[in-house]
């Protein structure tokens, strides 16, 4: 997702998303900037995958 140039939309909801998925994801995404929109609804990120999030947020401001 790091190179990505056309996907806008990632649906991740109910995909069992632990915490190690999360960081990879979060590391994917953190200088990607064609994705604005993330769902994760139904995983099991838990409270450090939200801190790994929440971290690359801080560095891509195209997700909202």
């Amino acid at each position: 997702m790091e190179h990505n140039s056309t996907i806008s939309v990632v649906d991740l909801n109910v995909n069992n998303i632990g915490y190690e998925e999360c960081k990879a994801l979060a590391v994917a995404l953190t200088h990607n900037s064609t994705i604005h929109t993330l769902y994760l609804y139904g995983n099991n990120i838990g409270d450090k995958g939200c801190i790994e999030l929440a971290d690359m947020l801080t560095r891509n401001s195209t997700i909202h």
